[in-house]
Formats: structure tokens, C-alpha cells, sequence
């Protein structure tokens, strides 16, 4: 996949910059495929990339962790890979003041 940078809510998320977590692939509900890359900032923001048959590519909105680890979980992702981001971080915040750092 390119790179993909896109300012959302003042924020500027770039894959060139932000650490690749894991990659999914599915379908969407007309059949075609879809690629999706999450990634994190240096600053632990989250995010997703998708592409498509019927797009080139997309950045989804941003994710809270909780957000974020749901999408892993959900899709698959090792589980050595969850406990590395979202278990072993010291202070890891709610959903409402994870919330409070995304653009609105």
C-alpha cells in the first residue's frame, strides 16, 4: 500500500511516520475486497487505512485504544500483538478520555 497522509481535525496521521501494527483483509457488503493497516503514532494515536477494489485508498477516522484493540481482536490479530500494545502500557486511559484526544 502507498503512503497515506491525511490531516483530520488538525491532526496529520502518515503511514511514512506511524509504526504498522497489523493488516486484515475482508470483504465489504457488495463483495469486493478490502484491505485494512492499522497503525499507531509516535504519540499513540491510532488509525486505519483501507483500501478497496472500489477505492484507491482511505483513512478511516481515528481510534481510541479501546477502539483500536477491538479492531485487533475482532480481526484476528495474534494475540502476542494485543498484550504488546494494549496490556503491558502503563496508565492506559478509558474510552471517554481516550475520546477527549480525537479531533472532533
Amino acid at each position: 500500500m502507498d503512503n497515506v497522509r491525511q490531516t483530520i481535525g488538525g491532526y496529520t496521521y502518515d503511514t511514512s511516520e506511524a509504526e504498522f501494527v497489523a493488516s486484515a483483509a475482508g470483504s465489504d457488503e457488495d463483495g469486493f475486497h478490502v484491505d485494512a493497516a492499522l497503525y499507531r503514532t509516535v504519540d499513540a494515536r491510532w488509525f486505519l487505512v483501507m483500501s478497496s477494489d472500489t477505492f484507491t485508498r482511505a483513512l478511516s477516522q481515528p481510534m481510541t485504544p479501546a477502539q483500536a484493540r477491538q479492531w485487533c481482536e475482532r480481526h484476528g490479530v495474534d494475540a502476542r500483538i494485543v498484550r504488546f500494545y494494549f496490556d503491558r502500557r502503563p496508565g492506559f486511559c478509558t474510552d471517554e478520555a481516550e475520546a477527549a484526544l480525537l479531533p472532533i
